[in-house]
Parts: C-alpha cells; sequence; structure tokens
C-alpha cells in the first residue's frame, strides 16, 4: 500500500551506483528503512530532504513483512538552517538521532515521542546559547516517557530536599533516585557521584519546557557531568545502548 507520513532521517547509506538506503523515524509507523532509487543522481532533487537530522514529508509503498520499502516522493517538511552551521549544535542534533538509531524499535508507532523529537529539533535549531540543554531536557523526558523513573528533588533515605544540602550527592542506577552526601557517608551506599550543580541543573531541566532550558548556563564540567550520569542510567537499564560518539565533537 502507498503511505504518507511525517519522518525525520536518522541514517542514510550508499546503495548501488545511485541509490541509499535510508532509516525513518515515522509519525505512523515509527522507525523504518526505505530504499531510495536514483537519489544518488546529479539530476535529482530529492537528495537533500534525506540527509540526517531532516524533518521530511515521505510517500512510500509499504508491503508486509519486507525489510524495505520503496520511497515514492520525499521533501523538506521544516527547514532547519542552522543545524550544520555551528558544531554544538550538530553535536545536539546527531546526538539525538544517534539516541533515537539505537533504542527504537522497528514499526513501533509512537506519536507523542515523534512530536517531543520534532520539538526537540526545532528547538536546537532555533537556539542562540546553551543548545546542549535542550538535548539534555529532551533524555530526562525520554527516559520517563520509557517508564524509567528519575527522582532527583529529595534525598531517598532523609527526605531532605536536595536545594537544602551543602554538599553533593550519590546518583542511584537502580532506582534514579539520589542520596544526600550526609546519607550516603554514614550508610556507605555506592553510586554515581553528582555534584549539587549538577544535581539542581537536571531538575530544572527535566521540569522546564525545552524553548525555555537554553536560559541556564551550565559550565563544561556540569553539562559533561550531567550528560555522563543520564547515559550510564540509559545503558544500566536499556539492552544495547552505547556511549554517544556524536558527543564526542564537544570535546573539541
Amino acid at each position: 500500500m502507498i503511505v504518507q507520513t511525517d519522518a525525520v532521517v536518522l541514517h542514510a547509506m550508499k546503495y548501488g551506483d545511485t541509490s541509499k538506503i535510508v532509516t525513518l523515524y515515522t509519525r505512523k509507523y515509527g522507525k523504518l528503512k526505505v530504499i531510495a532509487k536514483g537519489v544518488r543522481s546529479a539530476k535529482n532533487k530529492v537528495g537533500a530532504a534525506l540527509e540526517p537530522m531532516t524533518i521530511a514529508s515521505v510517500v512510500f509503498y509499504k508491503k508486509q513483512n519486507r525489510e524495505l520499502s520503496l520511497l515514492s516522493k520525499c521533501e523538506i517538511a521544516i527547514p532547519l538552517k542552522h543545524l550544520f552551521a555551528v558544531e554544538e549544535k550538530m553535536a545536539a542534533g546527531l546526538a539525538l538521532i544517534e539516541l533515537l538509531s539505537m533504542t527504537m524499535h522497528d514499526e513501533h508507532e509512537d506519536e507523542p515521542l515523534f512530536s517531543s523529537v520534532v520539538e526537540t529539533l526545532c528547538a536546537i535549531d532555533g537556539s542562540e546559547t546553551n543548545t546542549m540543554n535542550v538535548f539534555i531536557a529532551f533524555i530526562i523526558r525520554f527516559i520517563h516517557h520509557l517508564g524509567l523513573s528519575l527522582t532527583l528533588d529529595a534525598c531517598v533515605h532523609c527526605g531532605r530536599e536536595m536545594g537544602e544540602t551543602t554538599g553533593g550527592a550519590r546518583f542511584q542506577l537502580t532506582e534514579g533516585t539520589v542520596v544526600c552526601s550526609s546519607c550516603a557517608s554514614t550508610s556507605a551506599l555506592s553510586g554515581m557521584p553528582l555534584s549539587l550543580g549538577g544535581l539542581k541543573s537536571m531538575h530544572y531541566l527535566g521540569r522546564t519546557p525545552l524553548g525555555r532550558s537554553t536560559g541556564l548556563t551550565l559550565s563544561v564540567q556540569v553539562r559533561d557531568e550531567v550528560l555522563e550520569v543520564l547515559q550510564t542510567f540509559m545503558r544500566y537499564h536499556m539492552a544495547g545502548m552505547r556511549p554517544l560518539r556524536s558527543l564526542a565533537m564537544l570535546s573539541r
């Protein structure tokens, strides 16, 4: 059958002399692969709409029990003009589609998540400062969307609000909770060390609309700490999750 849907391009690879195999994350059908015939020829105008991170409108022939669908039409739905102009924006956008490629199951429809992905890409593209905050905010929402829990506002042992503490905390990978420095020292609890700045940043970004997340300025140290904690938590709970290679661009 012929179907039309919005999509985000996750990956594209050369196939034959003029074609591509493209992995899409679609609104109606989740993640799937299509073959785009002839798009690498000089006369073809579709190629620009099949670059990674592109938000596109696609039409393809979908057949049951076929690994590849045949792409019929593809055009850019929402132009993102700045993603490749600034390295931090490119790192954030590539990390987002890399995360989806690793974690999404084939043909699992999730329209709320798709809408969140589009909103995040647009917020990254439109950001003027603190771009990585948008991606961090997305990760926190993504974790909750998958049914995992992050409880960051109070110590899980004594109940004291973390904003009242003066030291850092220990982040518990098993439960997604935090333990204040006092309880951690007296109970000899394990877990990842998390600075008070990192903890407050995660708490703020998890509750702030994506479009306003760039209002918080993080030091490089806190930004990298938060990204490491969130990635480690996802790797602990999600099979096949690997460190996001796209984030290596931030160390340049």
